[in-house]
């Protein structure tokens, strides 16, 4: 039985299974129309209309991952990789909850998600039935938009209703701030079709923006508030790379404004970029940071690295700060903020970069001195150093090939990272600093790379690379990544920070000293594994970057002599900069 409209509607079809199963099939159909392309499944029986539905579907790759946690992380990798929407498809129960940090990064990064979970009826809720939640809303206010869809679809209006919010849905987690949406769906026995799944005509919803440009009015405006201002400074946040960004960024500077970008910011190949303020803005004096003290800031993108840029901007506040952003809510982590301006950071940066004059170019050399010092006591240091973490991160960041990316996993590695600086290589750079957490890190860059051919650079610390080592456990394992693991067999961070540093728990409490390795993992999913301890560290980095297929080089370090290294650098820096 059946209605077919006409050619341009739906067709609902009536199986034996029951008409919600056809709405569930369906939302395949109408996923695949919208340009999802990728569906990352995590096995499960209360999820099989799903499963079945999108496996099934000719225009939709499926892709099996065990874990959820690991799931949602390698969703997220896959999604920043292509900028598409990609689907995630749970049961019920847990298997929803264990979602939860990926979509909480997710959320933080503006990285959209479709998250589908598979959920029991209302009745049995509350009722001792095996692998029931209360699954609605269960991600909070870390999504975009939390639907729950009808159980029963007997009329053909509460049909519609269901295609209706999946496409706001999908529209909602495309539109700028982008990030995860969630639909919980009750389902009933009986789970499994009895024949072949059918895909009907689906209703489509497109969301159209315009782009807005600013007005000549708006122009005008800006050139006057900003011609009043000499010393200007730039804060690009997390973002990725853009070469038209790069371009205006460095065009800005010429001109004499001061641009200063963490590694996150992917802005290291912009002319003058200044990256190694975390270094030398915790060490100068009162009197240099006075210099420093900008009129204007200008801040864009998503979070900043930098503990010590952002305490300097706290306590040597700017006359005004304007930050660029279309639309959404915005972040004021300066606490200076005077000015939200709703253009396109394109926009923003060819207007000032056409219109401003007055700037002060004494002002930039300021920064540019202490950044350049500062370089050149690092480079310095690290010669007469032949071993330690930090040695082995500057090498491999100073020898990536040109257009690579690099992932940093959270803790040390994005810090030691951050405070080295890239070469301009147009290296993309990623990390997951939504949330700053180390449980995603490997499933993110695999996720990455299953996306994308080209080779892709991971280094971590051995805590979240065996926290996270379920990321392997799945049959999509490419062969396009090299991981660096920094062993120095617990968290070294807690040795860099001054609280814990001084508690005599320090090593069992904080640090949670291990004494694993990464050798058998290596040998059980097929890498090439490499190890080095202080002979020949820059051979063993070589080796990682000319290999041809999965390798992991796993450096093994002691913690004190890594703090001890990392304190000298910063003496020496303090010592230089007097």
């Amino acid at each position: 039985m059946g209605r077919d409209r006409n050619k341009d509607e739906y067709i609902i079809e009536y199986h034996s299974q029951g008409l919600m199963h056809q709405a569930i099939h369906n939302i395949a159909q109408l996923c695949a129309e919208k340009g999802i392309t990728k569906a990352v499944i995590s096995p499960g029986s209360r999820s099989a209309p799903l499963t079945l539905a999108f496996s099934r579907h000719p225009d939709i790759a499926c892709y099996i991952i065990p874990d959820e946690r690991t799931a949602s992380f390698f969703a997220l990798g896959m999604a920043q990789s292509t900028g598409e929407t990609i689907a995630l498809i749970c049961t019920s129960g847990s298997a929803a909850y264990n979602y939860a940090p990926g979509i909480a990064e997710a959320f933080y990064s503006q990285v959209p998600l479709l998250i589908l979970t598979a959920d029991r009826p209302w009745e049995w809720i509350d009722q001792n039935d095996g692998q029931t939640i209360h699954q609605d809303n269960i991600y909070g206010k870390h999504v975009k938009s939390s639907i729950r869809l009808p159980d029963h679809t007997e009329h053909p209006d509460a049909e519609y209703g269901v295609y209706r919010a999946v496409n706001q849905a999908i529209n909602s987690g495309r539109e700028f701030p982008m990030g995860p949406v969630h639909i919980n769906i009750p389902l009933r026995e009986p789970l499994y079709p009895q024949g072949e799944i059918n895909f009907g005509k689906v209703p489509l919803i497109t969301a159209v923006t315009a782009e807005r440009h600013p007005t000549e009015k708006e122009i005008s405006g800006l050139k006057e508030s900003m011609n009043t201002h000499k010393k200007i400074l730039i804060v690009p946040g997390q973002g990725n790379y853009s070469e038209e960004t790069i371009k205006l960024l460095s065009g800005l500077s010429e001109k004499g404004f001061t641009v200063v970008g963490d590694i996150i910011s992917n802005t290291h190949d912009v002319s003058s970029i200044i990256q190694h303020q975390d270094l030398f803005l915790g060490l100068v004096d009162e009197k240099q940071k006075e210099l420093l003290q900008p009129d204007l800031l200008i801040t864009f993108g998503r979070s900043v690295i930098s503990k010590n840029l952002k305490l300097f901007l706290r306590t040597h506040r700017p006359k005004n700060h304007f930050h660029i952003q279309p639309d959404g809510e915005v972040a004021d982590p300066m606490m200076s903020l005077t000015h939200v301006i709703r253009w396109k950071i394109e926009d923003f940066l060819s207007v000032a970069e056409k219109h401003i004059t007055n700037i002060d170019n004494a002002y930039r050399q300021s920064w540019i001195h202490l950044n350049r010092k500062t370089k050149d006591t690092f480079d310095q240091y690290n010669k007469e150093h032949s071993f330690g973490e930090m040695k082995a991160i500057a090498h491999l960041m100073h020898k990536l090939p040109a257009k690579s990316n690099l992932h940093l996993s959270n803790s040390m590695a994005v810090r030691y990272a951050n405070a080295i600086g890239l070469k301009k290589t147009e290296t993309r750079v990623w990390c997951n600093r939504g949330t700053s957490g180390i449980d995603g890190s490997t499933s993110t860059m695999i996720g990455h790379a299953v996306a994308d051919p080209t080779f892709h650079y991971l280094i971590t610390g051995d805590v979240a690379f065996l926290y996270d080592r379920n990321a392997f456990w799945h049959n999509h394992l490419p062969e396009n990544i090299k991981i660096l693991v920094l062993n120095n067999h617990g968290g070294g961070i807690f040795r860099m920070i001054d609280g814990p540093a001084r508690q005599p728990e320090l090593r069992k409490y904080f640090e949670t000293e291990q004494n694993n390795t990464a050798a058998f993992l290596a040998e059980e999913y097929g890498f090439i594994y490499l190890t080095e301890e202080g002979k020949n560290l820059e051979g063993s980095i070589d080796a990682l970057i000319e290999s041809k297929t999965r390798t992991i080089l796993e450096v093994f370090t002691d913690s004190p002599d890594n703090a001890a290294l990392w304190s000298g650098l910063k003496s020496k820096i303090k010592n230089n900069l007097i």
